[in-house]
């Protein structure tokens, strides 16, 4: 079996599942064969945002959901029946459901001790075949003994936080309480959806920020990266557009990078291109701190800063002296004070209406 990568986060709302799905896409795209079980039975974003065009069943007949595994507390009273796995894309599926608005009863699908979780996974496990390359455990946000348990067996846990503290908060707690009873598991720290952010160089020390050996115990975390606030994609996110906005994406850009990072530090096999994306405005550092605005917004904002430094340039003395000759040579008569005050203003109404326009979306 493959490398086994349990993605958790302290609070709900951080982007885990878009996270999940995105990385997964990336590497199936790859060659590689890819497999995300969806471990959040009762919100089931995983299921909901991959099978949302589909019919209300979504899992081929006889086959076992996460949420049939559950049921059976691990005791192996399913049969034969196989591991219900979809394919979707370029990378396949273990949904949570066999239908995307069943309601289910706590009591029934939990497991009651961390040993009837684990024996639910294993479980899990024996029944998915043994050709995947990578297998994603997409669990829910919090804790909870199947969380403990499929960081106990995973190769290493991916934690997804924000930018924010009281994300950053719960996401050490998180890993204090995944630290417990020696499991040296390691842990990996990707802050999402933020607006200024960066990336450690090859080889910086990885310590997740506000985080040290010390108060993440054994299982030290490792930061790597940040995944910048995309507009274009939490637009089309749950439209038929969705997938073809993340190709182009900042988000992919920024999200293969943070992968490539955590690969060499666990000497993964696999490296994300970058992929074929052209940059609309031609600076990427500039673009990633501009991605809260839509791709429109950001052309718009860039050519008002070049309209507004133009406009300073023709009120100074340096506009003067660099174009004096053309204005001598049209005969004078040009107010270059006046219309670099034009186009200033200009300038300043499109970086003001993408930024407007920006915030309403």
């Amino acid at each position: 079996m493959g490398v086994i990568i349990n993605v958790v986060s302290g609070k709900g709302g951080a982007g885990k599942t878009l996270l999940t799905a995105v990385l997964a896409e990336a590497l199936g795209s790859a060659g590689r064969k890819v497999l995300v079980a969806d471990l959040d039975v009762f919100v089931r974003g995983l299921t909901s945002l991959l099978f949302f065009r589909r019919a209300d069943r979504i899992t081929v007949s006889g086959g076992l959901t996460v949420s049939d595994f559950l049921r059976d507390k691990g005791r192996g009273g399913n049969g034969d029946h196989p591991a219900a796995i979809a394919r979707c894309r370029s990378f396949d599926v273990l949904p949570s459901v066999s239908s995307v608005d069943e309601i289910l009863n706590f009591r029934d699908v939990m497991p009651d001790d961390p040993e009837e979780a684990k024996n639910i996974l294993s479980e899990i496990l024996r029944r998915i075949p043994g050709e995947y390359d990578y297998i994603f455990l997409d669990s829910r946000a919090g804790y909870d003994e199947l969380i403990a348990a499929a960081h106990e067996i995973s190769d290493f846990t991916l934690c997804v936080e924000e930018a924010d503290r009281i994300s950053q908060l719960t996401s050490g707690n998180l890993i204090r309480q995944l630290s417990r009873d020696d499991i040296k598991t390691p842990v990996v720290c990707v802050r999402n959806k933020v607006r200024r952010f960066r990336f450690p160089a090859s080889g910086e020390n990885l310590s997740a920020p506000g985080q040290d050996a010390g108060q993440t115990g054994n299982a030290q975390a490792f930061y790597i990266g940040d995944i910048p606030f995309d507009t274009d994609v939490m637009e089309s996110f749950g439209t038929e557009r969705f997938w073809t906005e993340i190709r182009r994406s900042v988000y992919r850009e920024s999200l293969a990078r943070a992968w490539n990072l955590m690969a060499e530090k666990f000497s993964l096999p696999d490296r994300l291109a970058s992929g074929k994306r052209v940059n609309p405005i031609g600076w990427n550092g500039l673009e990633r701190s501009l991605s809260m605005l839509s791709t429109t917004g950001r052309i718009l904002f860039v050519y008002g800063i070049a309209l507004a430094l133009l406009g300073l340039l023709l009120t100074t003395g340096v506009g003067n002296i660099m174009i004096g000759n053309l204005t001598a040579s049209a005969g004078g008569g040009i107010n270059l004070p006046f219309w670099g005050i034009g186009a200033g203003l200009c300038g300043l109404a499109l970086m003001a209406g993408a930024v407007i326009s920006g915030g309403k979306k």
